[in-house]
């Protein structure tokens, strides 16, 4: 299980009922995100068409938007990233162009994502690919897509069935960015060979959180840090390129799932130790009130030492994996000597399990701190009034109809 600092018996807890009482409603409801991994919902379907989609194509590109994509590109940084994997989340015309490349060898096929069956940017990005793979496979075409969504009698959907491609169902009571244990990430983990039984099992180990005594649960003491300042920024300082994209997951989950009705504006964005040393941390220590740091480290890597002989220093230096460890316990114990709030969480195994184990946590985490605000988890009315808003522009202009 990932390491919290301060540990937890260190951490007073101002509301400990309250605290009880959340952790029992989330065990109570058993919600979607926990629901879809101890049934194990939609995995043998899962892996029955990544099996079978394995010997029409070798490589996929997945597209989506948000919490469809997040997850699943977290989890393969976290353990290790795929090479038949190829992550398509915006739709922006460099990666379009490499995407249609791929497709064009016809050796790629094309994973879409949508709950709604109605997402602008996955349809536009679908499109661009759809004409290439027409060109290439002919009428094979619609087998080299698979369609995954909560609507098949939405637009997505029905041009799936026209199209003769694959459609494999997401569970509709399920919010995107809580998303990564359903077919949605499952799907494209076996078909990339990832132990999806392994990832699945951690998230267990990290659902029994909810059962950890207030004392000694990470998720209560990590809380109650950071509902101390609703109105400050939320550093997420990742040690470890694999741990960028997981980084920027939870800031989905985060910002989405807790922004609302005025209560809580901490607003997450990660940044890269050691480069963001460099950049934003003179304001971080001097300034402590000016934002909360959270501290995430990954375990060690291979041990690459650098020669630093040349350069004048008269040592072989250290292994990187060593600086970086260094560098981040440096930075969290120099904001505590200011005063700064501050957490640390580190990671110590790169494999699936720890990965699941490591979700699940701040599904949890996320979860709780929704139900002491007193929020919805699970919606996003922000975000639906920005969708309205530009739909109706591009209608205005006759773009859309």
């Amino acid at each position: 299980m990932p390491k919290l600092l301060p540990s937890p018996p260190s951490i007073p807890l101002t509301q400990p009922e309250a605290d009880r009482e959340a952790l029992s409603r989330i065990r109570r409801e058993n919600p979607p995100y926990m629901r879809v991994v101890v049934e194990r919902e939609g995995l043998d379907r899962a892996r029955a068409l990544a099996e079978a989609k394995r010997k029409v194509f070798p490589n996929l590109i997945v597209i989506g938007m948000g919490g469809s994509i997040l997850g699943t590109e977290a989890i393969t940084e976290f353990i290790r990233p795929s090479k038949s994997l190829y992550f398509l989340d915006n739709p922006e015309e460099a990666r379009l162009k490499q995407a249609r490349k791929l497709v064009k060898k016809g050796t790629w096929g094309v994973l879409a994502i949508s709950k709604s069956g109605t997402t602008l940017e996955t349809m536009t990005m679908l499109s661009l690919l759809w004409e290439p793979l027409k060109a290439t496979h002919g009428e094979r075409a619609g087998e080299f897509v698979v369609m995954l969504t909560a609507s098949p009698d939405s637009p997505l959907g029905k041009w799936a069935a026209k199209e003769k491609a694959a459609v494999l169902p997401m569970p509709a009571d399920l919010s995107g960015r809580f998303s990564a244990f359903s077919t949605v990430g499952t799907f494209p983990l076996l078909f990339a060979g990832y132990d999806v039984d392994a990832l699945l099992e951690g998230a267990k180990e990290g659902f029994d959180l909810l059962e950890a005594p207030l004392g000694k649960n990470p998720i209560t003491a990590a809380a109650q840090v950071l509902l101390g300042r609703p109105f400050s920024p939320l550093v997420l300082f990742v040690y470890g390129s694999h741990l960028r994209t997981l980084g920027r997951w939870f800031q989905q989950l985060w910002a989405e799932s807790l922004g609302k009705d005025g209560k809580f504006g901490q607003l997450p964005f990660v940044a890269v130790g050691t480069a963001d040393q460099h950049s934003i941390l003179q304001m971080l220590i001097d300034v402590p009130q000016s934002a909360v740091v959270w501290v995430w480290a990954g375990p060690e890597g291979k041990r690459i030492v650098p020669d630093l002989g040349p350069f004048g220093s008269g040592t072989r230096g250290i292994p990187l994996s060593s600086y970086l460890k260094a560098a981040c316990q440096g930075v969290f114990e120099a904001l505590g000597e200011r005063g700064a709030d501050r957490l640390f969480l580190g990671f110590d195994r790169k494999n699936a399990f720890s990965a699941g184990e490591s979700l699940a946590m701040l599904m949890i985490l996320t979860h709780f701190t929704s139900l002491r605000l007193g929020v919805s988890t699970f919606d996003q009315p922000g975000v639906e009034l920005a969708k309205k808003i530009t739909v109706g522009k591009l209608q205005e202009e006759g773009q859309l109809r």
